[in-house]
């Protein structure tokens, strides 16, 4: 009895980790960056609408990554790893990234004194933006700046 159960476990397990997908990067020797993604669930979530197709809002917060459409899938976790310190970057409001390896150069590390900047250009196809945190070397993280503002990519257009 006790196998057929953990079976079981084992099984309804491996089937909600199936649907998370995580990519990593390798940035520099000492630097890795990886990004865990699920189908979105729109179940138990609060949606506000414009002209009644459109979500703008999920929960209250904006939705970053669709063009106007329901997110297909949700960010769910960012793990920037130097050397054997994790650091979890913010990812709230974060749909639709878009990442795979082919997409190492939409990421760029940049050290300032004893902090870091990530910065970051996500996308599916329509529904880009941009993200950016800022890193306390043996310390947090925070994410300074999330926008799908066109103008802002400007502010990213060195890399």
């Amino acid at each position: 009895m006790i196998k057929i159960i953990t079976g079981l476990f084992f099984l309804l397990t491996s089937s909600l980790l199936a649907q998370e997908q995580t990519v990593g990067f390798k940035l520099n020797d000492s630097t890795t960056l990886s990004f865990t993604t699920k189908p979105f669930d729109p179940s138990h979530k609060k949606f506000q609408y414009y002209d009644e197709t459109h979500p703008y809002s999920i929960d209250g917060k904006p939705i970053f990554g669709t063009d106007a459409n329901m997110p297909k899938h949700e960010l769910v976790k960012a793990i920037l790893q130097i050397n054997e310190t994790e650091y979890n970057l913010q990812v709230d409001t974060m749909y639709d990234p878009g990442i795979e390896k082919e997409n190492m150069h939409r990421f760029k590390i940049i050290k300032t004194g004893p902090m870091l900047s990530l910065k970051a250009r996500f996308s599916d196809g329509a529904g880009g933006y941009l993200a950016e945190w800022v890193i306390i070397i043996g310390g947090k993280s925070i994410r300074t700046m999330l926008t799908n503002d066109e103008l802002a990519y400007s502010y990213f257009a060195d890399y």
